[in-house]
């Protein structure tokens, strides 16, 4: 199981802590792309993988799983497992054109909730979500 120095990575996040890499698609109503997302050890948190560049930060986003791979190979980073987990916002999205009139997908709407914090935390800034409590994790 590969571990990476995120301070060989990031700048953003949690400095300097350490995480297993993996691949995670993000599939939409029309779109999907898969991304590099990093497990934290222990209490650290999650976050998806953004490198700086000049006073911003990008998330590098790759069309296949592979691509993702070679991408981390190539930069000496091996991820935890070969394979992809897939995380699917069409149920939210649809929710979302009609929330009134729609019952909410609430897994979803956790998965959702908990890949857009792990963005915003990769990119080094504040989300407007409140923070998750008890009642989250019990969700």
């Amino acid at each position: 199981m590969a571990k990476i120095e995120m301070a060989d990575v990031l700048t953003a996040g949690r400095r300097g802590g350490r995480g297993r890499l993996y691949a995670y698609r993000v599939r939409g109503l029309d779109r999907s792309a898969v991304v590099l997302w990093i497990g934290g050890l222990d209490d650290e948190p999650d976050q998806v993988l953004a490198l700086r560049e000049g006073d911003h930060f990008r998330v590098p986003l790759f069309t296949t799983v592979r691509q993702a791979r070679v991408y981390a190979d190539r930069r000496g980073w091996r991820p935890a497992c070969p394979e992809a987990d897939t995380l699917e916002l069409g149920r939210v999205q649809h929710w979302l054109e009609n929330p009134a009139r729609r019952r909410v997908p609430s897994g979803a709407v956790l998965d959702a909730w908990n890949f857009f914090e792990d963005l915003a935390r990769g990119l080094g800034g504040v989300h407007p979500l409140p923070a998750q409590n008890a009642m989250h994790d019990s969700a």
